[in-house]
C-alpha cells in the first residue's frame, strides 16, 4: 500500500428518493437543466410539481448528447438571466456537464473556449449545483469534470477545478428505470471503464481502488440484466456508477476516454461504446506496466490472465448488442492516421503506460 496519498469527496451523497431535493431547493431561486424529456418521465412527471411548489425557479430542458460550446452559450445566458441560487442539473452526463460549464461562464469572465481549451483558472466561484444522474454510467454526479464539444474544432474537451464538484447529488434509482436499453448499455460500459482506468491509473490510490474495484464487481454481476429492463439491475447499476465516479473523480482517467472522443464525434458512436471499443486493445497494452494493479483488476473480474478479462469483457459487449471492432462502426483504414492524431489528449499521460500516436494506430489496426 502507499505510504503517502490523499482522497477528497466534497460532494454531499444521498442515495434515496428525489423528494429529497424539496427540502434543500426551499426558499431559493432555483434553475433546472434536464434533459429533453426528462421532466414528462417517471417518476417526475408526477412528483416535480410537489418538489418545486412555492419555488421560484426556471427549466432550461434544450441539452441533447454532446453538448456543444454553443450549448453552453445558450445556457449561460438564461443562467445569468435568471440570477439563480442552486442549479440542479437532471439527466446524464449532457445535462450535468453542460450545468457545470455554464456555471463557469455565467459567473466568470470569458468564454467556454478559454477554460476548455487554455485551461484558464475560475475567475470566481461556480454557483452551487445539485446533481441528479438519469443514467448508469456518467458518474459526473460526484466529479470535477465537464466535457464539452468544441463544434468549432470538432474536438470534445474537458475541463477540472475542484469547485466543478456538485455540493449535493441525488441518486435515485427509478430516474434509470425508463432509460433506453441501448443507453443502459453504453452508461454501464462508460462505468465499466471510470472503474478500470481508476485502477491502472497513474493517479490512483487505495481509496479510489477499493471504490473502483467493488464498482467493477456490481457491474459485472448487472450490466447485461440493466440492459435487459430489469430494475433491480439498475439499481444496482446507478449505484456502481456513483462509486465509480467516486473513484475516478481522484484519478482521473486515461487513454480510454481521450482515445474516444473522435470516435464519438466522427461516428456517431455513444460515448461508452466508444471507451468500450478502445477498452479492450487497451487492457492488453497496458497490462505488462501494471504491476500489483494486474491483480487488483484479475480479481474483481475473477479471471486468471489478462485475456481472460479481454474475453469477458467481449462476450459482455457482445451480450449488449455493441460491436467490438472499429471497422463495425464504419472505420476504414484510411481514416486510421487522422483518428489516432486525435485521439492523444490531456488524460493520455494518466494512462499506465506512455502511449503515442503510432501505438494508437497500431492499436486501431489490430481491432479493425
Amino acid at each position: 500500500m502507499d505510504t503517502t496519498f490523499s482522497y477528497a469527496m466534497p460532494t454531499d451523497i444521498y442515495f434515496g428518493n428525489i423528494e429529497r431535493l424539496r427540502h434543500l431547493i426551499e426558499s431559493h431561486r432555483v434553475f433546472f437543466v434536464t434533459g429533453k424529456t426528462t421532466l414528462t418521465r417517471p417518476p417526475l412527471d408526477n412528483e416535480f410539481g410537489n418538489i418545486v411548489k412555492g419555488v421560484q425557479y426556471e427549466v432550461f430542458s434544450d441539452i441533447g448528447p454532446n453538448p456543444r460550446f454553443s450549448d453552453v452559450k445558450a445556457l449561460a445566458k438564461e443562467v445569468k438571466e435568471f440570477c439563480p441560487d442552486i442549479i440542479v442539473a437532471i439527466g446524464g452526463g449532457s445535462p450535468i456537464d453542460a450545468a457545470k460549464a455554464a456555471s463557469i461562464v455565467a459567473t466568470s469572465k470569458g468564454d467556454p473556449y478559454v477554460y476548455f481549451a487554455k485551461g484558464a483558472p475560475l475567475s470566481s466561484e461556480p454557483i452551487p449545483m445539485i446533481a441528479i444522474p438519469t443514467t448508469t454510467g456518467t458518474g459526473s454526479e460526484v466529479t470535477p469534470f465537464s466535457v464539452i464539444v468544441d463544434e468549432e474544432n470538432h474536438a470534445k474537451l474537458a475541463y477540472s477545478s475542484p469547485k466543478l464538484y456538485p455540493k449535493t447529488a441525488i441518486v435515485d434509482p427509478r430516474l434509470s428505470y425508463t432509460m433506453p436499453g441501448n443507453v443502459a448499455a453504453s452508461t454501464g460500459i462508460d462505468a465499466l471503464s471510470h472503474a478500470i482506468e481508476a485502477i491502472w491509473t497513474k493517479r490512483s490510490n487505495p481509496i479510489s481502488t477499493v471504490l473502483a474495484k467493488e464498482a467493477i464487481k456490481i457491474i459485472l454481476r448487472n450490466i447485461v440484466s440493466s440492459y435487459q429492463d430489469n430494475t433491480l439491475a439498475r439499481e444496482s447499476m446507478i449505484f456502481a456508477s456513483m462509486l465509480a465516479g467516486c473513484a475516478f473523480s481522484n484519478t482521473g482517467v486515461t487513454a480510454v476516454h481521450s482515445a474516444s472522443y473522435p470516435i464519438t464525434l466522427d461516428y456517431d458512436t455513444p460515448h461508452g461504446h466508444a471507451c468500450g471499443l478502445f477498452l479492450l486493445p487497451l487492457i492488453k497494452f497496458n497490462w505488462p506496466f501494471l504491476g500489483e494493479k494486474a491483480f487488483v483488476l484479475l480479481d474483481a473480474f475473477g479471471a486468471k490472465a489478462c485475456k481472460g478479462i479481454i474475453k469477458q469483457m467481449e462476450g459482455i459487449m457482445g451480450d449488449l448488442g455493441l460491436v467490438t471492432r472499429f471497422s463495425e462502426i464504419g472505420l476504414k483504414r484510411e481514416d486510421i492516421p487522422h483518428i489516432a492524431k486525435r485521439c492523444i489528449g490531456k488524460s493520455t499521460t494518466n494512462n499506465p503506460r506512455d502511449i503515442t500516436e503510432s501505438d494508437i494506430a497500431d492499436i486501431i489496426k489490430e481491432r479493425l
